[in-house]
C-alpha cells in the first residue's frame, strides 16, 4: 500500500511539471496573422510620421532652413520644395539664398535662373557656385553678368570656365578681371580667347599674365598685341614669348619694345628667331637698339638681310660684337655700304674674317678709312685678292705699312 502511495505521488508530480511547461510554451507562442498585422500597423504609424515631417518641411521658407538641417534632409525633398517656390521666387528673396542652397541646384534649375535673377546674385553667391555649375552656366547669363559678379569669381572658379564661354566675354568683363583671375586662367582658356577679346586687356592687366600664359598664345593673338600692351610687357614676361611666338611679332610692335628699353630682355633664341622678313624693316633707330651682347646672336642667315639702308646705322660698339662667321656671311652687296667711320672700328680679328668676294668689293674711300693695324692684318692669303684698281686707292702712309709677307704677296700676284 505504501509502495503504490509513492507511486501515485511521483505521477501526480509528473502531470503537474508537464502542465507546467504546457502553458509557458502557450504563453510565448505568437499568432502569425497577429504578428503581421502588427507590422503593418507599425508601417502605417512611421507613414503618417512622415507625412507629418512632409507638412512641416513644406510649410516652412526654405530660407530659413538651417545649413545642419538641410544636409540631413532627403534631396528629393528639397528639390521638389525649390521647384515649388520658384514658382513664387521674385527679386527680393533671390539673393537671400545660402550658400548650400545655391550648391544643391541642379544643372536645370541653374540655366532656368533668368537675367534678371542673376543680376541681383550678391558677390556670395556668385562665390557659392562649384566648379561643375559655373560649366552649366549659359551664354546669356554669362554675358549679363556684372564687373562686381566677374570680380568676386574666385581662383578655382576661374580656370572652370568653358572654351565656349570664354569667347563670348565681353569687353567690361575682360577689363574687369583681376591681379588674382587673370593668372588663372588656363593655357586652353588663353588660346580660346577671341583676338578681339586679346587686345582688350589694360596696360595694367597685361604684367598679371604668367610665362606659361605668354607662351601660350596663338600667333593671331600676338598679332593684335597694341602698342600699349606690347610696351607694358615686363622684362620678365619678355623672355618667356617662344622663338615659334617671335616672326609673328609686326615691325611696330618690335619698335614698341624698343621703344620701352626692353629690347635687351630678348634672349638668344629670340634674336634667332627673327625673321628675313621682319628684319628688312627695322629702321635704323631700332638697328641702334640692339645690345652688343645681343648681335653676336645673329645667323648667318639673318646678316644678309640687313638692307644697303641698315648696314650705315650698326655702332662702333656693334662693329666690333661681330663674330669672325658673321663678318664672312655679309654680301657684296653690303660691304660697300660700310661707311668710313665704321672701318676703323673693325678689330684685326674682323680684318683677317674677310674673304675674297668681300674684299674685292671694298671701294676707294673705304680702303682709304683703313688704319696701319688693319692694313698689317691682311693675311698673305687675302693680300692677293686686292684689284690692281684698289692697289692704286691706298696711300704712301699705307703702302707703306705694309709687311715683307704682304709685299712678296702682292709681288706673286
Amino acid at each position: 500500500m505504501k509502495i503504490l502511495l509513492n507511486f501515485s505521488n511521483e505521477l501526480t508530480k509528473s502531470i503537474n511539471n508537464s502542465s507546467l511547461n504546457t502553458i509557458i510554451e502557450i504563453n510565448n507562442w505568437t499568432n502569425p496573422i497577429q504578428e503581421h498585422k502588427n507590422k503593418l500597423e507599425e508601417i502605417y504609424q512611421n507613414f503618417l510620421k512622415s507625412q507629418e515631417l512632409s507638412k512641416v518641411l513644406f510649410n516652412k521658407s526654405i530660407n530659413t532652413y538651417k545649413p545642419h538641417f538641410i544636409n540631413k534632409m532627403k534631396r528629393e525633398v528639397l528639390f521638389i520644395k525649390i521647384n515649388e517656390e520658384k514658382k513664387d521666387i521674385n527679386l527680393q528673396n533671390i539673393n537671400k539664398l545660402t550658400t548650400h542652397e545655391i550648391q544643391i541646384l541642379t544643372k536645370k534649375e541653374v540655366q532656368r535662373l533668368t537675367t534678371e535673377e542673376i543680376v541681383i546674385l550678391t558677390p556670395r553667391q556668385i562665390q557659392a557656385f562649384t566648379e561643375w555649375q559655373i560649366t552649366w552656366f549659359t551664354i546669356e547669363q554669362i554675358q549679363i553678368l556684372t564687373k562686381l559678379q566677374i570680380q568676386s569669381l574666385t581662383k578655382k572658379q576661374v580656370p572652370a570656365f568653358t572654351i565656349e564661354q570664354i569667347e563670348i566675354f565681353t569687353k567690361e568683363q575682360i577689363q574687369a578681371l583681376t591681379s588674382e583671375q587673370i593668372p588663372a586662367f588656363t593655357t586652353h582658356q588663353i588660346k580660346a580667347m577671341t583676338e578681339w577679346q586679346i587686345s582688350l586687356f589694360t596696360k595694367k592687366q597685361i604684367p598679371w599674365f604668367t610665362a606659361e600664359q605668354i607662351a601660350a598664345f596663338l600667333s593671331e593673338q600676338i598679332a593684335t598685341f597694341t602698342i600699349e600692351q606690347i610696351q607694358a610687357l615686363t622684362t620678365e614676361q619678355i623672355p618667356a614669348f617662344t622663338s615659334q611666338q617671335i616672326p609673328y611679332f609686326t615691325t611696330k610692335q618690335i619698335s614698341a619694345l624698343i621703344i620701352s628699353k626692353k629690347i635687351y630682355a630678348l634672349t638668344i633664341e629670340q634674336i634667332q628667331a627673327l625673321t628675313i622678313k621682319q628684319i628688312p624693316h627695322f629702321t635704323n633707330w631700332q638697328i641702334t637698339c640692339f645690345t652688343f651682347e645681343q648681335i653676336p646672336y645673329l645667323t648667318k642667315i639673318q646678316i644678309p638681310a640687313f638692307t644697303i639702308e641698315q648696314i650705315p646705322a650698326l655702332t662702333e660698339k656693334q662693329i666690333q660684337a661681330l663674330t669672325e662667321n658673321q663678318m664672312k656671311a655679309f654680301t657684296k652687296i653690303q660691304i660697300p655700304a660700310l661707311t668710313i667711320e665704321q672701318i676703323p672700328h673693325f678689330t684685326t680679328k674682323q680684318i683677317s674674317a674677310f674673304i675674297i668676294d668681300q674684299i674685292q668689293e671694298f671701294t676707294a674711300s673705304q680702303i682709304v678709312a683703313l688704319t696701319i693695324e688693319q692694313i698689317q692684318e691682311f693675311t698673305e692669303a687675302q693680300i692677293p685678292h686686292f684689284t690692281k684698281e684698289q692697289i692704286s686707292y691706298f696711300r704712301k702712309k699705307q703702302i707703306a705699312a705694309f709687311t715683307e709677307i704682304q709685299i712678296k704677296a702682292l709681288t706673286k700676284k
